[in-house]
């Protein structure tokens, strides 16, 4: 067991670790599996950032736009640095270069990744003491967000519900989960067409907790569907065999749309379509995603117009962008309630009593600090502060014993026996997270 660390010392290691992966632009999200830019990684980075230094916080930031399509598509992955041989995909894998739109100076990858840059630009605006100093570059990054928020709409809601979809599980965020299974099983695997590749993960992680073989060779087969579609989202909404309108990554849209919408007002930046999208995914959050026999808020598959009926992570950050009802929050309680009951740390990304449940391996159980820290807000924005607060500790406990690990083990038995977390080590988004939290205090 790791000595615990008091907040003062643990913000400074904090800080300390987002220096270690800052190489002057943009951070890495550790040194080794990850080498280059990632996009949600570097919003949730700004946000640690902007506690401590507001300019390294908006170069995070614009560093990332640099990267960004003409369409306004904001790729999940920037290649500053092409030297790296130590992740797959790499920038040639893509094929861009098929799209019309993709950016003629910089490499990147061809899918997106939650749009979490609303609300970060938000955070470090309102940490901004001295606002005129900032506020063209702000208005400059305002334009950006909004362009790729507009692009969502545009390529990703085919029924105008003002809620999108994503056809590649890594656009989500938590590619490995269980809500994606049976999406991923009516993709059809002729290993003979599929081009040729090497896997880096496994080269330095721990093969028990990575993806399968199988999902990769899935994962590659939905990376030729955008290629092959010209990354045109009305193409792939055609022929993708994954079409999926995720939970999570549109609650975390309408947050950024919240966020922008209060921006562009403070700042005399005009907003009306945002206005006009944001009330449309609103008003159909709950229509299409609530389930009222389970009393979960389940993913929606446009292929099968089903919904997954699998109990992830997802369903809690559901309350980070819209207001729950009251019957809503009171589900989400008593599986909170369910989880410290059966001695486990808030809050697994996967539901440990469900079929498909793995403590260890990716997105299939283990807790994730980021997640948490969009917990911990949706709490907060659904009045309940005191489980707010026990997320919050519990988020905390786990850093001070085991490290600023990229996860964690869920299970407080299981974690009895351990000595540091899973996962790459020293991880940004872990110590922007956890610093941001720190500072709630």
């Amino acid at each position: 067991m790791t000595k615990r660390v008091d907040p003062k010392a643990m913000r400074q290691m904090c800080m300390d670790i987002l220096r270690k992966n800052d190489l002057g632009k943009y951070t890495v999200p550790t040194h080794g599996l990850y080498p280059y830019q990632w996009n949600w990684d570097s919003g949730f980075v700004s946000i640690g950032f902007s506690r401590f230094n507001i300019e390294r916080a908006i170069v995070e930031l614009e560093t990332l736009f640099s990267g960004q399509w003409k369409n306004g598509m904001l790729p999940h992955i920037v290649f500053h640095d092409l030297t790296h041989d130590t992740y797959f995909p790499g920038p040639e894998f893509w094929k861009i270069k098929e799209s019309i739109f993709s950016p003629s100076d910089v490499k990147t990858s061809g899918i997106t990744q939650p749009p979490v840059h609303g609300f970060a630009l938000e955070k470090i605006w309102q940490r901004i003491s001295d606002k005129p100093k900032y506020e063209s570059r702000i208005k400059k990054l305002i334009s950006q967000v909004a362009h790729n928020l507009k692009y969502f709409y545009q390529e990703r809601d085919p029924n105008s519900e003002g809620l999108v979809f994503i056809f590649h599980p890594w656009e989500s965020g938590r590619d490995n989960s269980p809500v994606w299974d049976e999406a991923m099983q009516r993709i059809n695997i002729i290993p003979e067409n599929l081009p040729f590749y090497e896997r880096k993960d496994l080269e330095i992680s721990d093969g028990n907790h990575r993806p399968t073989q199988d999902k990769y060779d899935r994962y590659v087969k939905l990376m030729q569907v955008g290629i092959d579609s010209s990354y045109d989202g009305h193409k792939i909404a055609a022929s993708s065999p994954l079409l999926v309108q995720d939970v999570m990554f549109n609650a975390i849209l309408l947050k950024s749309m919240e966020s922008m919408i209060s921006l562009t007002q403070e700042l005399k930046v005009d907003n009306e379509w945002m206005t006009e999208r944001y009330e449309l995914g609103m008003d159909n959050f709950d229509s299409k995603f609530w389930d009222d026999q389970d009393q979960w808020f389940y993913n929606h598959d446009l292929i099968s117009g089903e919904a997954t009926r699998i109990k992830d992570i997802g369903g809690l950050v559901a309350g980070f962008g819209v207001q729950l009802s009251q019957t809503q929050k009171s589900s989400l309680l008593k599986y909170l309630e369910r989880l410290v009951e059966t001695d486990h740390y808030l809050c697994p990304s996967y539901d440990p009593q469900g079929p498909l449940y793995n403590n260890q391996r990716y997105w299939r159980g283990p807790i994730w600090p980021h997640m948490n820290w969009m917990i911990y807000h949706a709490l907060l924005r659904n009045q309940e502060t005191k489980w707010a607060e026990a997320i919050r500790k519990d988020t905390l406990e786990l850093i001070g014993r085991f490290g600023f690990h990229e996860y964690f083990e869920p299970s407080k038995i299981l974690a009895s026996g351990l000595d540091v977390g899973y996962g790459g080590k020293d991880f940004s988004w872990t110590s922007s997270s956890v610093l941001d939290l720190l500072y709630e205090l």
